[in-house]
């Protein structure tokens, strides 16, 4: 009966429904068409907001927390209203807050479209349950965990505070599930009754975000896939060097992530099995020889440092990308990756100056980074 209502609408009224489904198709076009333009314009001035390389070194050059306060409130961080006092913990949630607004910020403007940008979100989600994890096994304390973790609109402020009081990965996992976090129910297969690995942990987040950035880099967008591919070459890396560190009893051919941009399966064998830091760095600087990453991987031979240091060139790739392709998603990701290598500044600049931290350090190891 109800199609056979639906065919006499069509048939009696043609004209009302061919304008309706032409109003939905047009709306559908202007906003292929309209693309990006009103978020990436939006985010030019959230740039004007990130710290540059002279505030950092003012900052820098702070007697003490409370002018390292002063200094923050005078960049427009809103320190005092954010948090109560200037201990460490209390500036690195100012920091982590005012990151978190800025990506609540992003997902708000863009709107229907939120779910496009899902890929930078769980990025920074892995990170930051690989921190609380890590910190997990470690037995650090519940609030230690969360310094330095960016909230993001799929896992706000309250939920990685939620997740860091968990006594067990089990329960962090479970919580996720429940939430509906695309990486509580592989996390949750990987923590069995056994004992975990860490290492296998890690990685099962790896491949549960690599799995979702590659299906969503069917995206028009050509920046977005870029951005996947290079991040899972990141993942790899990482992977062949902690496998050349400590070993692991794992098949080193199912530790390797497939869709990354340059580094192949045999060459990541041959990196991980290379036999020592030097050259396992070496093997990977040769497969990614195409990128610009593999001076990076050449001048870096401590894993701590070469994070940051891939982060940096990563910045950089995507400042080239946007001037070449402004209408991409490239300056939205370039702005990401800003505010991610601010937040790991401004975290070393807190725990630096509250440790005391010789001055000139602090201004050596925070050298910002450009538009």
């Amino acid at each position: 009966m109800a199609g056979g209502s639906a065919q006499n609408l069509t048939e009696m009224a043609p004209g009302v429904v061919d304008r309706v489904t032409l109003l939905q198709i047009t709306k559908e076009r202007v906003e292929q068409m309209a693309g990006w333009s009103d978020v990436i314009a939006r985010v030019a001035g959230l740039k004007t907001r990130l710290l540059s390389a002279d505030q950092l070194r003012a900052m820098a050059r702070s007697r003490d927390l409370a002018g390292l306060a002063d200094g923050l409130e005078q960049a427009g961080f809103p320190v005092r209203v954010t948090v109560m006092g200037t201990s460490p913990a209390a500036l690195d949630l100012a920091v982590r807050r005012q990151a978190g607004t800025a990506f609540r910020v992003l997902g708000r403007w863009c709107g229907s479209r939120a779910d496009e940008l899902a890929v930078i979100f769980e990025d920074e989600d892995r990170r930051s349950l690989r921190i609380l994890l890590r910190g997990l096994f470690q037995g650090v304390a519940p609030a230690t965990r969360l310094s330095g973790l960016i909230p993001t609109p799929s896992l706000p402020e309250r939920a990685l505070e939620e997740l860091a009081a968990q006594q067990n990965a089990r329960d962090l996992a479970g919580l996720l599930t429940i939430w509906g976090s695309p990486f509580g129910e592989p996390l949750l297969q990987e923590l069995g009754p056994a004992q975990p690995d860490l290492f296998r942990v890690e990685l099962q987040l790896d491949r549960t975000w690599a799995t979702r950035a590659q299906r969503a880099g069917v995206s028009r967008d050509r920046a977005m896939r870029d951005f996947a591919r290079t991040s899972i070459d990141f993942i790899n890396v990482r992977s062949a060097l902690l496998l050349a560190l400590q070993g692991t009893d794992v098949d080193v051919d199912d530790m390797f992530l497939s869709g990354g941009g340059c580094l192949r399966a045999h060459q990541f064998r041959l990196a991980a099995l290379a036999g020592g830091v030097e050259a396992t760095l070496e093997v990977l600087a040769r497969g990614m020889a195409a990128s610009s990453f593999a001076d990076v991987l050449r001048m870096h031979g401590d894993l701590s440092t070469l994070e940051e240091a891939l982060l940096v060139e990563h910045i950089s790739h995507f400042g080239r990308l946007a001037r070449r392709e402004p209408t991409s998603l490239a300056p939205v990701l370039t702005y990401v990756l800003r505010l991610r290598k601010q937040v790991i500044d401004l975290r070393r600049l807190v725990w630096g100056i509250a440790l005391d931290v010789p001055r000139p350090s602090l201004l050596r190891d925070v050298v910002g980074v450009g538009s």
